[in-house]
């Protein structure tokens, strides 16, 4: 479970998932191209960190035995996976926002 938590609590990172898609779209149009560059790298790193958060929750999933798949320990485990899917979509969304601004020519 720690390591479950330390992927939803993400790396050090500067990027915050919750900053509306609006905010991100200001921010990345103040950016130069190798800035968008970076910030894009930033946002792969941290989306690869949350689909192997998922792979390894799939994982626990699938190992379970049929009774377990209905107890506390599945719910927790399915509790995890719809928040690390959140968190991946809108960390998508807003990585779109910085290569979108690198493809318009920035």
């Amino acid at each position: 479970m720690l390591a479950a938590a330390l992927v939803l609590a993400g790396c050090s990172s500067e990027i915050d998932e919750n900053k509306p898609v609006e905010m991100v779209k200001v921010e990345a149009s103040k950016m130069k191209p190798e800035a968008l560059k970076e910030k894009i790298a930033e946002y792969q790193g941290l989306i690869a960190e949350k689909q192997t958060g998922i792979k390894g929750i799939e994982t626990k999933i699938k190992n379970l035995s049929i009774s377990d798949l209905m107890g506390e320990q599945a719910r927790t485990l399915k509790a995890e996976m719809g928040d690390l899917t959140a968190s991946l979509e809108k960390l998508s969304a807003q990585m779109a926002v910085f290569a979108d601004e690198l493809a318009a020519g920035k």
